[in-house]
């Protein structure tokens, strides 16, 4: 679905806006459409952070709030927020994922 987007010259971007000022939506309830149709989580991510103005840890807790992995969130973190390994660490840790799920995600996305 996110290549018929593409195609089509349409940006996650424009789809969360389009679905604030049409209807209302929040941020968690933008997230969502794009996530069950398939849309990278790093481009969520950018929604977010343009769209809904969150910085990282509030772009965070949606992502994890509509059901996203802590690696895909980890890497979202660092390539959209431009965060290092260690803040990274931080934020998943402060919305409220496991110290072990944390590791394992930091150091997918980083390294160990």
């Amino acid at each position: 679905m996110t290549q018929v987007f593409n195609d089509v010259g349409i940006a996650v971007n424009d789809i969360a806006d389009a679905l604030k000022q049409a209807f209302g939506l929040g941020a968690q309830a933008a997230a969502q459409v794009p996530s069950d149709i398939g849309v990278a989580v790093s481009d969520i991510a950018t929604a977010l952070k343009d769209v809904f103005a969150q910085g990282a840890e509030a772009a965070a807790q949606v992502l994890k709030d509509i059901g996203v992995a802590a690696d895909a969130i980890a890497n979202a973190l660092g390539s959209v927020f431009n965060l290092a390994g260690d803040a990274v660490k931080t934020v998943l840790g402060a919305v409220g994922f496991a110290e072990n799920g944390i590791n394992n995600a930091v150091c997918l996305v980083f390294g160990c």
